[in-house]
């Protein structure tokens, strides 16, 4: 499980289960497990990032 903090353009911390890109991030790991059967332990934004960087 990850921490997921958002703060919104002055600083303020946001309510993170009512702001809609926590659904976008946690459907991102629920993807994986419907296409390949198996669980994903990091989402696919992780995945991306870590393929840009390492190429």
């Amino acid at each position: 499980m990850e921490n997921l903090l958002i703060w919104d353009a002055q600083g303020n911390a946001v309510d993170v289960f009512s702001h809609p890109l926590t659904g976008v991030h946690l459907n991102s790991f629920t993807l994986d497990m419907v296409r390949s059967g198996e669980s994903s332990k990091s989402s696919i934004f992780a995945k991306l990032a870590r393929l840009m960087v390492e190429n």
